[in-house]
């Protein structure tokens, strides 16, 4: 009981509070919280299986521990060795949501998921001016997003693929949210997550009809260039994507050339560079030193703070948890999918580095887990 309420104070925080957290600097801390009782719930869990991602992260945590051990030694900064260390220590709060004795079934997910979304509303009438720039936006990418809301658009969107027992209504507003979500946000990864999401369901719906499936394809294909051609902030995401693709886009050529480097460097430091160290390869706009991952690649950072192995280990297991087919109950393949989705958008953004992305990210992966317990399902 005391989990369940935990999980519910936590999706209200991150609904209403986020921007908040984020602007007051408040969301370490408060992942700090989440990684304790995460312990709490550990600790006091019978554990019945370990999977491969489990392992994964397990060993990352481990070498971070002697890094963080290893740092404080050395009288490194107490507030950059717990910022660079933090992602390692999240996914310890996924075993707050994988105890959880819940139905899972459509009508119920659906509920907590337009709750959610209904907490953000307050934000996004609050901010009315920026929300509407970005929907407007003429001639360049207008941004407002309050950190949350990119995780609903990967729990949305698999509701609308999945859920066939809800009614119209219900689907009709979860597309308003999606629409609202994924414009204002303006981002291109975005975009290519929800593409993957979508194939995922094509590939794993064994259900559906290939003739429906056809349909659902033209359809939101349909509306896909519908937005693309005749809305300003299409036009601004189509010249985005152009320009990416043919090397003009300078935050894009920035983050490759980070990537080079950081695949590189292991070769001179195949053990990392350890925690509580600026980051080596570039600085803020003001030129200033930075202690966060400026190459936006979750992959990369384990890679670059702890080695090749334990990274090699984490790489392995987000991807068996992406490739391993599943056969299952319609709640095991949502939350899959949302999860898919969440891997895919962390290829190029700080999304387990980011605490609020990455509670996001180890919540639903203990909902996954609490439904495979739930449908009899095992993945392994």
């Amino acid at each position: 009981m005391l989990l369940k309420y935990t999980l519910s104070l936590v999706l209200v925080v991150l609904s209403i509070c986020s921007l908040i957290l984020e602007s007051t600097g408040m969301q370490y801390p408060f992942a700090i919280g989440i990684v304790l009782l995460g312990f709490v719930a550990f600790f006091g869990t019978k554990i019945n299986d370990i999977y491969f991602i489990d392992l994964g992260w397990m060993i990352c945590l481990v070498v971070c521990f002697f890094y963080v051990l290893e740092s404080t030694v050395n009288e490194k900064p107490l507030k950059y060795i717990g910022w660079q260390g933090l992602m390692f220590f999240i996914p310890i709060s996924q075993y707050i949501a994988s105890n959880l004795k819940y139905s899972f079934t459509e009508a119920a997910v659906s509920r907590i998921v337009l709750y959610c979304c209904l907490m953000k509303l307050p934000v996004f009438i609050i901010y009315y001016e920026e929300v509407v720039s970005s929907i407007l936006a003429q001639s360049e990418r207008v941004r407002f997003h309050d950190f949350f809301s990119i995780s609903l658009v990967f729990i949305i969107f698999p509701i609308l693929l999945y859920f066939k027992s809800i009614e119209v209504k219900y689907k009709v507003v979860f597309s308003a949210f999606l629409a609202l979500f994924v414009i204002t946000a303006a981002h291109r990864s975005a975009f290519l997550a929800l593409a993957v999401q979508f194939g995922f369901w094509l590939l794993y719906s064994s259900d559906v009809s290939r003739p429906f499936k056809f349909r659902v394809v033209m359809g939101f294909f349909s509306i896909a260039v519908l937005y693309l051609l005749f809305t300003s902030s299409g036009q601004v995401m189509i010249d985005l994507f152009s320009a990416s693709l043919s090397g003009g886009d300078g935050n894009t050529n920035a983050r490759l050339g980070l990537y080079y480097l950081v695949l590189n460097d292991w070769f001179e430091f195949p053990f990392g560079h350890g925690l509580g160290e600026a980051y080596a390869y570039g600085e803020s706009t003001m030129g200033d030193k930075v202690y966060y991952a400026l190459h936006h690649n979750s992959y990369l950072t384990p890679l670059y703070y702890l080695g090749i192995f334990p990274a090699m280990f984490f790489v392995a297991s987000m991807f068996w948890l992406m490739v391993k087919p599943i056969k299952g109950a319609v709640s095991t393949l949502y939350f899959r999918s949302v999860i898919t989705g969440m891997c895919v958008f962390a290829v190029l953004n700080l999304w387990f580095e980011h605490p609020i992305y990455a509670l996001s990210f180890w919540l639903v992966f203990g909902l996954l887990k609490a439904s495979m317990k739930s449908d009899l399902v095992n993945i392994k």
